[in-house]
């Protein structure tokens, strides 16, 4: 049995190794570009930075806004690490990218006080590694070998079915939740060290997590909360919010939402019975760092002496600074009984050093597994939801298209289906649109709730056309050919049937997004629709996860005589797009091109049988 675990520990320890090299690879080959214009135009970097101003935010940290260019780099968003950087000198400042608007960024600056470089020089901005989520998974791993903490490998083995778990469920009753949902309750609240939650899309997944996470506080239980992504654990954190005051939101505070900012541990410190003196030690620590620094004519050994004697008072006040916090951080955790943050925002000392009865990873198919196993290690037991079904996570490293990335959660529900609970009624989608993925990919289990409380059944707009709740619309024989642009592909005659259909529908639903798997597709889309639709309903499947909108329109772009479909390919990708849509969904695309393929062939022939069939000739003027 232990020899099994080992194995399976070796895949892990493969695996992870293979992220941190494609990671490596990725930032070597952009430090091997000598020149910044062409680090510029890779978008690996912003020069010339306008500063617009410095200042000090509400937690002391170091604020530089600076001019938001039109080109800024996807990898410099909201709470990515960076390096700030005075041009031909060898000055430099790390950074957290805070704010992002609409003309301004703000960058957090890891420094006590404002550089004296930063004024007057010629600055430029670089994306820079973070491999702290690695070290992580790291310790994690030595964990699970070195035989310490036996309960952490319990939990391990269960999981990968090398250790038997009888299910067992806890009496919990709710006239809320459907019984599927109860279920669910009942087996997290038991004493069961493993159970997954298969969330299917509109199931109410989060309501069945709250609804859990709320009866183990009754039980005095403590509960971690970890996803993958930050917009995830804001989503969790104001779901909880509505049940219970005894959340904090743990992370780095440019990565949250500011609706949440008060909530965030950082802020609650900043607040806190031990916030004054840290305060009069920080008022101190100033005084004596700009005495220490001051300029003097005379500068001989007793000067040299005294500013010695003060850096080394500096020293100490950062220390009782520290120590405060610590003690701060460590009261403030230990009085709210929920801790929710990302998978590495939780790996931190003060979470470390507290007793977990439970930790709940929800996305968990979304997640990287030795990512799950980092925050597992603080708990007891270990609670994961999501859809497997879905997108997996974006990963540095390469996979076949035939032997994808495997999930956590998909290894559990092959090697340990007894620790398996599904939800089995959607909330989200009407009927039609619903029953092609649940026949994919449920093997039929899922069910509609009662009509009287999924309104998306009942489409009585008073355009007819919006009365078709699936809609394929066909542009095979129309000349609508794909064309390639900066690596990826977009389908021009596609953009003007999908203009026409907002231009159609834009008066009968109340929301509207439009997808598409590829990005200049999506940017082309954005420009041609931006006086009607904002950036944020017009994305690609990535971007969708999680979101609905009442109306759906996918463009596929895929057209050529060959039959080749790309990363559509990635079934669960498209399963992401055709259940986003509650009231209709239209999906434009090439039979002759996509209709090669079985998966899409299957949704042609149910849209022949259950929706609407359309040829683009009849949108073409």
């Amino acid at each position: 049995m232990e020899k099994n675990l080992e194995t399976y520990l070796e895949q892990i320890v493969k695996l992870k190794d293979k992220e941190v090299e494609a990671y490596q690879n990725l930032y070597s080959k952009i430090n091997d570009i000598a020149s910044l214009r062409e680090k510029v135009r890779k978008g690996y970097a912003v020069y010339p930075l306008i500063v617009h101003s410095t200042s000090f935010d509400k937690l002391g940290q170091v604020i530089i806004e600076i001019e938001k260019v039109a080109y800024w780099p996807r990898m410099l968003s909201k709470g990515s690490p960076g390096r700030l950087y005075a041009v031909n000198s060898e000055e430099y400042s790390n950074i957290t990218i805070g704010k992002v608007g609409y003309d301004k960024v703000d960058l957090i600056l890891d420094s006590d006080d404002i550089p004296e470089w930063v004024k007057g020089s010629k600055l430029a901005l670089m994306v820079r590694p973070d491999d702290r989520s690695f070290r992580e998974m790291e310790r994690a791993i030595a964990e699970l070998s070195d035989k310490k903490n036996e309960n952490f490998r319990s939990v391990f083995r269960i999981a990968y079915g090398l250790e038997k778990n009888d299910v067992v469920t806890a009496p919990f009753v709710n006239e809320i939740l459907n019984e599927s949902q109860i279920n669910a309750v009942q087996q997290i609240i038991a004493k069961n060290k493993v159970v997954v939650v298969h969330g299917p899309p509109g199931t109410g997944k989060t309501t069945t997590l709250v609804h859990a996470i709320f009866e183990l506080l009754k039980q005095d239980k403590r509960i971690l909360v970890a996803t993958p992504s930050n917009a995830a654990a804001d989503h969790m954190t104001k779901s909880l919010l509505e049940f219970t005051k005894k959340v904090v939101r743990v992370g780095n505070i440019a990565r949250v939402d500011e609706e949440l900012e008060k909530h965030t541990l950082a802020m609650k410190v900043q607040v806190s019975e031990e916030a004054q003196l840290i305060k009069e030690y920080q008022k101190e620590l100033n005084k004596t760092l700009k005495r220490a620094n001051s300029f003097k004519r005379n500068f001989g050994h007793d000067e040299r002496q005294e500013r010695r004697n003060l850096r080394s008072e500096v020293k100490l006040y950062r220390k009782q600074i520290k120590e405060l916090e610590k003690f701060s951080y460590e009261r403030i955790l230990s009085q709210s009984r929920i801790a929710v943050g990302t998978l590495i925002g939780l790996c931190r000392n003060e979470i470390k050093a507290q007793n977990w009865d439970v930790v709940v990873i929800d996305e968990a198919a979304q997640a990287f597994e030795p990512a799950c196993w980092a925050v597992a290690s603080f708990g007891n037991r270990l609670v994961l939801a999501g859809d497997h079904k879905q997108l997996p996570p974006t990963l540095m490293q390469q996979f076949p298209m035939d032997k994808p990335y495997q999930t956590l959660q998909e290894k559990i529900v092959e090697n340990n289906p007894t620790t398996i609970t599904f939800l089995d009624t959607q909330y989200r989608m009407n009927s039609v649109i619903k029953e092609f993925s649940n026949q994919q990919f449920y093997e039929g289990k899922l069910k509609c709730a009662d009509k009287s409380e999924i309104a998306s059944d009942s489409l009585n707009n008073h355009n007819d056309d919006s009365n078709e709740p699936l809609v394929f619309i066909d542009t095979a024989g129309c000349g609508f050919d794909e064309e390639m642009q900066d690596g990826s592909r977009f389908n021009s005659g596609e953009i003007g049937i999908v203009g026409k259909m907002v231009a159609t529908f834009q008066n009968d639903f109340e929301s509207i997004g439009v997808i598409s798997p590829y990005s200049v597709q999506v940017k082309s889309l954005r420009d041609e629709l931006k006086e009607v639709l904002s950036e944020k309903d017009i994305q690609t499947i990535d971007g969708f996860q999680g979101q609905e909108r009442e109306l759906i329109i996918i463009s596929l772009v895929r057209s050529n005589t060959d039959g080749t479909i790309g990363f559509l390919k990635d079934y669960r990708r498209m399963n992401v797009a055709l259940t986003r849509a509650k009231k209709k969904l239209i999906v434009i695309g090439d039979s002759a091109t996509i209709g090669m393929d079985s998966f899409y062939n299957n949704f042609l022939t149910y849209v022949e049988n259950e929706g609407t069939y359309k040829s683009a000739w009849e949108f073409i003027t």
